[in-house]
């Protein structure tokens, strides 16, 4: 089996950040959930010896969060990749990993802005609403209110922070998280209240609902545009996939009237984004 390593996002200051010479950045919600990121979870074979990546949070565990979700899905993709042997990861553009995810059926993550970097920007992305339905871990928020250490907003459908990329010349990945959660992190271990586990609630998305989080968290930041009729497809694909705890998996779902030109589409998609020749018959 091929070993890959997704770059994680690192931690940063803001004044650090602009220290680096930018031309353009990607900033997303960053969802509280546990990565997706092996060969086995996140990889299949689209022709030999070349695989697509899809990375993903895992929102199905129960596993201890700050925040609980209302999800439409299990995983939330949040980049793409293809992997040629045993060389190095090459990372797609969020405008083809996020194509690829919709006509697979996957959700990607909601896209908060595209352009130069800004404090304002930064600040006004940091006290957005998240895209998906939640509130903060109950059973959290009644040890924290007894030990009185810290106040947390228990305002529904907050973000954890968010995540910056850059894909100018090599991917970089930078998160800042919102100041409150810094605090409970710093002020509670999680061996301190490890045992305090909920897990997310996973509700599938009518299609209106599917097409409206596309639209609005997605296709229109990325000024993406994608044929009406391919929705129909897709949230087909997206009622087959959206518990599969594989790429692989989820592929082998799809309906088999679909998969040959689901699989020609995303060859097309990478064959252009690398303007390297795949065989799409």
């Amino acid at each position: 089996m091929l070993r890959i390593s997704y770059r994680k996002p690192e931690e940063i200051d803001e004044d650090k950040l602009f220290e680096k010479d930018i031309k353009k950045v990607y900033i997303e919600e960053k969802i509280d959930g546990e990565l997706s990121d092996s060969f086995l979870d996140s990889c299949a074979e689209i022709e030999k010896d070349l695989y697509l990546c899809l990375f993903a949070e895992n929102v199905n565990v129960k596993d201890l969060h700050v925040i609980n979700y209302e999800s439409p899905s299990t995983k939330i993709v949040f980049d793409g990749a293809v992997l040629e042997n045993d060389k190095e990861l090459r990372y797609l553009s969020p405008e083809i990993s996020s194509k690829i995810s919709f006509i697979l059926g996957y959700f990607f993550v909601p896209i908060f802005y595209i352009g130069s970097l800004n404090k304002e920007i930064i600040n006004k992305s940091l006290n957005r609403n998240s895209a998906f339905k939640n509130t903060i871990n109950p059973n959290l928020i009644k040890i924290i209110e007894k030990e009185g250490k810290t106040k947390i907003d228990k305002t529904k459908n907050v973000i954890e922070g968010i995540v910056i990329k850059i894909y100018e010349n090599e991917f970089e990945s930078y998160k800042l998280v919102r100041e409150e959660f810094e605090k409970i992190k710093r002020q509670f271990p999680r061996e301190y209240y490890n045992h305090l586990k909920v897990k997310n609630r996973i509700r599938v998305y009518n299609p209106k609902e599917f097409y409206s989080y596309w639209e609005e968290y997605v296709f229109r930041p990325l000024r993406s545009r994608i044929d009406k009729n391919l929705y129909l497809v897709a949230y087909e694909n997206y009622c087959h996939c959206y518990n599969k705890a594989t790429l692989e998996a989820c592929i082998k779902s799809i309906p088999k009237e679909n998969k040959k030109p689901i699989i020609k589409n995303i060859k097309k998609l990478i064959s252009k984004y690398y303007k390297s020749e795949l065989s799409v018959t």
